[in-house]
């Protein structure tokens, strides 16, 4: 049984809705693989959280929102702005639910964690290639960190995220090909080395192509104070539009959202088109809306 198997059944297994031969394959492959327990831990820790803070918005106010916005989705096709602020303006005034909209974007945000994207995506150039493969990293002292390497023997390496040999261990650890928490862990050591350009790329590429939820989620928090920098809108624009996740497409549109730009009413018109996420259409409508007040008050 390999961990690429047992990765794809985790978050089943934790949820509790895995059985049979599936669910005792996956008990017997935890009892000897630390990576596979540390990323259940992790999938336990996310549904968790998102048990504890999805809230359930009033049934009445969906069926609204749905309604009126397929009706607004559906009419004869005009410029993207005579319908947005011909078709949808009116029907801003009717809502008014500020609280709500807030427990729409918990749900929104949290509900995604749930999804698996276990597609193949491509290596990027500044893939470290070599014969040995990062397994774990941990915290040893402050300021100092271990990096253990598989080959055909264990090498341990020690350092400071200075350390040379320490930050190409890190690139190495971010793409592990089996061990998402491995990969969580090297991203989140990478945010802290986000103005070295290869830890930049990095948490560039993960958060477009990791196959994690949990790793891209990490990668784009780490990337949020860069939001200003113009590659870093341009990965928050392909989340918006493209993310698998809904919950990682609702936080990179308020990431921009935050950090407005050239380009942006453009996403927001796109998103208000194609997005099937009630709550992110309805925050695109918003922020059009706020954009045109914003421009007719001038």
């Amino acid at each position: 049984m390999n961990c690429q198997w047992v990765q794809q059944r985790l978050w089943l297994y934790a949820a509790g809705d895995l059985e049979g031969t599936e669910a005792r394959a996956v008990e017997e492959h935890l009892r000897t693989c630390a990576g596979c327990r540390r990323e259940l831990a992790l999938d336990q820790r996310m549904l968790a959280e998102v048990r504890r803070l999805a809230p359930e918005p009033p049934a009445e106010l969906l069926e609204w929102c749905r309604s009126d916005l397929v009706q607004a989705l559906t009419q004869p096709a005009r410029s993207p702005r005579s319908t947005v602020w011909g078709g949808l303006q009116p029907k801003l005034a009717r809502l008014r639910w500020a609280v709500i909209a807030a427990g729409f974007w918990a749900c929104g945000l949290l509900t995604g964690w749930v999804l698996w994207n276990p597609a193949g995506r491509p290596q990027p150039a500044a893939v470290v290639q070599g014969p040995a493969q990062v397994v774990d990293l941990e915290s040893i002292a402050p300021g100092r960190l271990r990096v253990r390497l598989e080959e055909t023997s264990e090498r341990v390496l020690e350092g400071s995220l200075n350390d040379p040999r320490i930050r190409q261990g890190l690139l190495q650890a971010s793409r592990n090909p089996v061990d998402a928490g491995v990969r969580a862990r090297a991203v989140d050591l990478l945010a802290k080395l986000r103005d070295w350009e290869p830890a930049r790329q990095e948490l560039l590429y993960a958060a477009r192509h990791d196959p994690h939820d949990g790793v891209r989620w990490r990668a784009l928090a780490a990337l949020e104070p860069l939001a200003g920098h113009e590659p870093v809108r341009d990965t928050l624009a392909e989340l918006v539009l493209t993310d698998p996740n809904p919950g990682l497409r609702a936080k990179a549109l308020e990431v921009l959202l935050r950090q407005p730009g050239p380009g942006l009413t453009d996403i927001l018109v796109v998103a208000l088109e194609q997005e099937q996420n009630q709550y992110i259409r309805w925050r695109a409508w918003q922020a059009l809306n706020a954009r045109q007040a914003d421009w007719e008050g001038r």
